[in-house]
């Protein structure tokens, strides 16, 4: 304590001085740091850092989803063709660019009303190549 803190605590009475013995008291117990200052045991931040952690992962895994309105786009685009455009490409042969993706595009217009004349010919073409559309 410095000269002024003990001249304004003479001034006061010894009840103050007895608060303030004790304030530093309770101090000295907790140890080095500031007065009040809170002590983390190592729960409390191992608690924390998971804390952090998760909401880095969320926030991170939320800026890198696409949107849901936009579809994937994995593959070379024969391979993600729609029925209409499926139809469009077919060679007058019943083919398509090779034997796989005709077999697959065959099994993909299988039982879909719009492309029937498509699927059958795919069929006759893999049939004359001695190929079925399972494999």
């Amino acid at each position: 304590m410095n000269a002024d803190l003990e001249k304004t605590l003479d001034e006061m009475g010894a009840e103050y001085r007895a608060v303030v013995a004790r304030l530093r008291n309770g101090q000295e117990a907790e140890g080095r740091g500031a007065p009040g200052a809170r002590r983390w045991s190592s729960g409390y931040l191992v608690a924390a850092s998971l804390l952090v952690a998760l909401a880095l992962s969320v926030t991170f895994r939320l800026v890198r989803s696409p949107s849901p309105s936009a579809a994937p786009a994995y593959g070379a685009r024969e391979y993600r063709m729609s029925v209409d455009e499926m139809v469009a490409t077919q060679n007058p042969d019943g083919s398509w660019q090779n034997d796989f993706l005709t077999r697959r595009n065959a099994a993909a217009l299988r039982g879909i009303p719009a492309a029937r004349v498509s699927y059958k010919k795919a069929v006759r073409y893999l049939n004359a190549k001695g190929l079925s559309i399972d494999g």
